[in-house]
């Protein structure tokens, strides 16, 4: 195992900087992935829970992010909300 004396000669991988956009505003995050509560939260004000949350398709429909869902960030992914709406019956 090598001892490395000066801690600038330590190789400091720098995290990623990822734009995504929820109802078309700009955030900037470091985190390759996040949960669907993460990103409610990213938001501001933060989503209320009346709101769904999807992420818009990129070769077909737009798909519902559950919060406990871990979802795979790029740069440009654009997400939007849409009303929970409950139908009577």
């Amino acid at each position: 195992m090598d001892d490395v004396d000066d801690p600038s000669e330590l190789e400091v991988t720098p995290s990623p900087e990822i734009q995504i956009f929820i109802n078309r505003a700009v955030y900037v995050v470091s985190q390759v992935s996040m949960s669907g509560h993460e990103l409610r939260h990213l938001a501001h004000p933060p989503l209320p829970t009346d709101v769904d949350l999807f992420v818009v398709g990129d070769h077909g429909a737009d798909r519902l992010v559950l919060n406990d869902e871990v979802v795979q960030l790029r740069t440009g992914m654009r997400l939007f909300t849409t009303p929970r709406s409950i139908l009577a019956g």
